[in-house]
């Protein structure tokens, strides 16, 4: 009882010091104070791997403080309103874009709407900011019904077509309810969560899928100690299923279970064994996710800071020991057990990651690798460190033009298609699996890096800042998931195929976010023309062309030849309330 005592004395002693986060969807403002830590040295102990972050001492200039409307405001109790927000998209021929939070994609229009407000009262906030969704989801030209590419959707939620038909959805979007102890958390969420220090491609953790209900122990802003500052972040959740399945396939009675039957091979021209392969039909079971994200700057080296995320999924009805609940407690075992995996299976994600800002180059340098899938401990990964390996690598560079003017050139990298031949011909990519068939997503989109399995992208883009004003034109080279690209074309399987094409996209983009001061109303425009080469594989694949043939004479608007194009328009708007 003493000792319960003394404990709850030490933490009501603390000083609460809490404001609302700034939500992912609002990502130009976050962006905005990343760059500003490179100019500004008033603050670089925060370090941006680690959001939605805590606003209340990042910044005070007039984009923070009029972002949200003050209603009351004493010691003890906080009343804020968000900003209205809306965001429009249009796509002409397919979904273009990644790290779209709740937004799906798909051709047509489609739109987000969402607002708020934020109560606080001692220690406890409540941020209360739901989305309303509206999308068109018209028809588009996805796989055709015999096609190879279909055996991802056996290891994998992540259907190329979110059902049929407009669709209109309401969420709880970035809300949340917090217990505040000085400069940490706890708390029960459904926000968006960010791990690592990407900027485009996250491997963990993005706002790529929409958020999932989670519970969360966090610091809110950095925790000084003797060895410098520490962040973290503990979470434990439940992912959706998105319960579409490819309108392809054809269920096929079997005992009284559901398999489908994903295609069969209409020709046999090489001798060898036809496609054909039988597959259990998913079943809508829940799935649930546990993950830390660790983040520490030392003392002796202010710039830099070193992250290790750790994320954990398996079915609820699988979750049996310690280790299941918190991938924290998977140290305990000193090397991968098989019999015990088929016990519990499970999908794992480690990573480590690095963010070294320069302030007097006024830049940063970063990188993310990760392994995924086995459970394995720390001699085997250093064994062998490209097994099952991704990264991101990425740097930022500004240069001063004129007072308060910047030029800034900013490039990313990632790569997630496997360096094995053994795992590429196994389908074992980035995200999926053979346990936990729903895969690394929540209802149907990917949790981490948006351009999904198996795929590497470069991006490269040069803007014009001032403020959180800024126009950038951006070009990125997207290699489509080289891994079943290889799996389904290891051997030629039609004649005259050209084996050395692959799905490659290429994108062109402006941007523009700009800021009115008299109404303070932020706006951003973007405009993107995306050019597709061999989309769908189309020129490996006789029976696709012979399907685009009867596309042409059928479809009107869906034409195309081997190669197609898209053009994506976007409008993002954020208006504060103000007296």
């Amino acid at each position: 009882m003493k000792i319960y005592c003394i404990t709850l004395a030490f933490f009501l002693s603390f000083s609460i010091s809490f404001s609302q986060s700034v939500p992912l969807s609002f990502l130009s403002y976050q962006e905005y104070i990343r760059r500003k830590s490179l100019i500004d040295s008033s603050d670089r102990a925060t370090s941006f791997m680690n959001r939605p972050f805590d606003i209340g001492s990042k910044d005070s200039s007039m984009y923070i403080s009029s972002l949200f409307y003050d209603v009351k405001h004493t010691q003890s109790l906080d009343i804020k309103i968000f900003p209205f927000f809306f965001e429009y998209k249009y796509n002409s021929f397919r979904s273009s874009e990644y790290n779209e939070g709740s937004l799906f994609g798909g051709r047509g229009s489609q739109f987000i709407v969402s607002g708020g407000i934020f109560l606080k009262y001692n220690f406890l906030s409540f941020q209360f900011m739901p989305e309303f969704i509206y999308s068109d989801n018209k028809d588009f030209l996805t796989f055709p019904f015999d096609h190879p590419a279909h055996q991802l959707q056996i290891f994998i939620d992540a259907p190329q077509k979110y059902g049929e038909g407009y669709f209109t959805r309401f969420l709880f979007g970035q809300s949340s309810f917090k217990f505040h102890i000085k400069k940490m958390s706890i708390g029960i969420s459904t926000q968006n969560l960010w791990w690592g220090p990407a900027k485009r491609n996250a491997l963990v953790m993005s706002n790529n899928a929409e958020g999932f209900l989670h519970f969360f122990f966090q610091t809110e802003t950095a925790i000084p100690s003797i060895l410098g500052n520490f962040e973290w972040q503990i979470i434990a959740g439940t992912l959706k299923n998105s319960s579409v399945e490819p309108q392809e396939i054809i269920p096929i009675p079997r005992n009284n279970i559901y398999f489908y039957r994903i295609f069969e091979h209409p020709t046999n021209i090489y001798n060898v064994t036809p496609y054909n392969v039988i597959s259990q039909k998913k079943k809508n079971d829940g799935r649930y996710i546990s993950g830390i994200n660790f983040i520490w700057n030392p003392k002796w080296t202010a710039g830099l800071f070193l992250g290790l995320s750790i994320s954990q999924v398996s079915y609820h009805k699988n979750l049996q020991h310690i280790q299941d609940y918190l991938p924290i407690f998977n140290g305990i075992r000193k090397e991968w057990n098989e019999q015990e995996s088929k016990n519990t299976p499970s999908i794992n994600i480690h990573t480590f990651s690095l963010r070294w800002v320069v302030p007097r180059e006024m830049g940063e340098v970063y990188i993310e690798y990760g392994s995924y899938g086995k459970l394995r401990d720390v001699s085997y990964f250093f064994k062998n460190p490209n097994l099952d390996r991704g990264f991101t690598v990425g740097v930022t560079k500004l240069f001063s033009l004129k007072k308060n003017h910047f030029l800034q050139l900013f490039f990313e990298m990632t790569e997630l298609q496997q360096n094995s031949i053994k795992q590429t011909y196994s389908l074992n990519s980035w995200y999926t699996s053979n346990t936990v068939r729903h895969g690394y997503t929540n209802n149907g989109k990917v949790l981490g890096a948006g351009i999904g399995p198996g795929s590497n992208t470069k991006y490269l883009e040069i803007s014009w800042v001032k403020g959180i004003n800024k126009i950038s034109f951006g070009f990125e080279y997207l290699n489509y998931n080289n891994d079943l690209r290889y799996f389904i074309f290891r051997y030629p399987i039609s004649p005259g195929a050209d084996l050395w094409k692959y799905w490659v996209e290429t994108h062109y983009n402006l941007s523009i976010d700009w800021y009115f001061r008299y109404t303070k109303t932020f706006v951003n425009f973007s405009f993107k023309y995306m050019y597709i080469y061999d989309y769908n594989w189309n020129n490996q694949y006789q029976p696709i062309r012979e399907y685009w043939q009867t596309v042409r004479s059928s479809q009107k608007g869906l034409d195309l030849t081997e190669d197609a194009y898209n053009y994506f328009f976007q409008i993002k708007i954020i208006q504060p309330f103000y007296k």
